[in-house]
């Protein structure tokens, strides 16, 4: 009697787990994680009314196929997932349904390949409210990045801003190095030579024809001009530079490594000296320093990288320790060959 009593018990809490199944495999994520829950809960209690035996061991097998494919599902859904945050929380439920369908004996070898690519694409993930505060990191598109140039790297992407139209993103490494204006003539951006590579050469390069569709064209591929920076960077140290006493702004935050690329493309990275008297040279000029903050950034060193121009001054680019500095000799430094690029894309929505 009793054995037929805990059979009965049994059958029904699979009907019920399969019904649950049915209906969340009938919904979109998050709609269907309720459903989902409820499944797993009399899946739980079905595989727990048998300590062995072959009721037990279906009930484990049902299980493990269904915690396999949600695992699965999981992944999918962390591909599409821009924001890293949200990709985190996928994976993460990856992993928690691929430990439960391997403790249900399930082969998910499959999945754990799939599952330690997608980690290892998104492997650092940044909460930009939290106590490590920094940007997020988006991957999106891919371009040469090794030595040689062979081979295709995913292009890490900083997000500046989330707004309504789209996600601001700038390249987290410096990519290339491309002179301003080749010519030399002081033009509107449009008319850079810089501006025809963004939006020819390396929009071509670096994103497939589906990529491209979800690039704001109006915007297509830029580069940050001197006033974002107050907007998208903690900037609250300024100063004067040089004997002209060109107006800079000192920040970490601004400071970008080149990739091997980059650096075999000669882009600058000049490390800064200090002389006998204790004065910092940034090329062959005194830099004064409004506090010690200042001066504690020539210790650390990255690359030269563009900003976009404005009307006053026409030469424009962050340093290799991260100083933004506007320049009036236009000509001769928008010619400069060994300033590198960290392109800018709005990112359409889906």
């Amino acid at each position: 009697m009793f054995d037929a009593m805990k059979r009965h018990r049994y059958n029904k809490l699979i009907r019920s787990a399969k019904k649950y199944m049915r209906i969340s495999a009938a919904l979109v994520w998050p709609d269907a994680e309720t459903s989902a829950k409820i499944a797993e809960k009399y899946l739980d209690q079905a595989i727990a009314l048998y300590d062995s035996g072959e009721l037990r061991d279906r009930a484990m097998a049902l299980a493990g196929e269904y915690y396999r494919k949600n695992a699965w599902k999981a992944l999918d859904r962390s591909r599409f997932v821009i924001v890293s945050d949200m990709a985190k929380a996928c994976l993460e439920d990856a992993s928690e349904y691929l430990d439960k369908a391997e403790q249900c004996g399930s082969d998910v070898k499959r999945e754990r390949y799939q599952y330690d690519a997608e980690i290892k694409k998104r492997a650092i993930l940044y909460d930009p409210h939290g106590e490590d505060y920094g940007p997020k990191e988006i991957l999106f598109g891919s371009y040469p990045q090794s030595a040689d140039g062979n081979e295709k790297s995913l292009i890490q992407w900083d997000l500046l801003d989330d707004t309504i139209d789209g996600l601001i993103l700038i390249s987290k490494y410096i990519l290339d190095a491309v002179p301003y204006q080749e010519s030399g003539e002081n033009t509107s951006w449009r008319e850079t030579s810089l501006c025809h590579w963004l939006n020819h050469d390396f929009l071509n390069t670096a994103f497939t024809e589906e990529e491209r569709e979800r690039i704001d064209p109006e915007i297509g591929v830029a580069i940050l001009s001197y006033g974002n920076l107050w907007h998208y960077y903690d900037t609250n140290e300024r100063g004067w530079l040089g004997t002209r006493g060109e107006d800079c702004i000192f920040s970490d935050t601004l400071m970008a490594e080149p990739t091997a690329y980059a650096l075999s493309k000669s882009v600058f990275n000049k490390h800064f000296t200090e002389d006998m008297a204790g004065n910092i040279w940034v090329d062959g000029e005194d830099v004064h320093f409004n506090s010690a903050s200042e001066k504690e950034m020539y210790d650390r060193t990255g690359a030269f990288w563009w900003l976009m121009r404005d009307s006053n001054y026409c030469g424009t680019f962050v340093t290799a320790s991260g100083v933004a500095r506007k320049t009036p000799y236009y000509s001769d430094t928008a010619k400069r060959t060994d300033i590198g690029v960290r392109p800018v894309i709005m990112l359409k929505k889906e």
